[in-house]
């Protein structure tokens, strides 16, 4: 979930997107509004509904089929944030060493 998060906050550099809030369903909003493809944006829209808040609550347990679940959404999203990123350049993910 972390890897999408990291993912989107790229999307939303590539879109000039700028979210009310900083949580999945905000970013999701603000891609919309920036005309994002809707094939992404529906991508999102699971990992929105999986909502991985309560994800990490230390009281929650994952059965196998919860847990295979959220890591089939998470990976889906993380495919269609990557192909949607490679459209167009975006800012580096990480800093090159350049930068130090």
């Amino acid at each position: 979930m972390r890897a999408v998060e990291v993912l989107v906050l790229q999307l939303l550099a590539k879109y000039k997107a700028e979210p009310k809030q900083r949580n999945l369903g905000a970013y999701m909003e603000a891609l919309q509004a920036k005309k994002a493809d809707p094939d992404l944006i529906r991508f999102l829209d699971e990992m929105v509904r999986v909502e991985r808040n309560e994800g990490i609550h230390p009281t929650k347990l994952y059965t196998e089929a919860e847990a295979d679940m959220t890591y089939s959404i998470a990976k889906s999203a993380i495919i269609a944030v990557i192909e949607d990123l490679g459209k167009q350049p975006t800012v580096p993910l990480l800093p090159s060493s350049d930068d130090f």
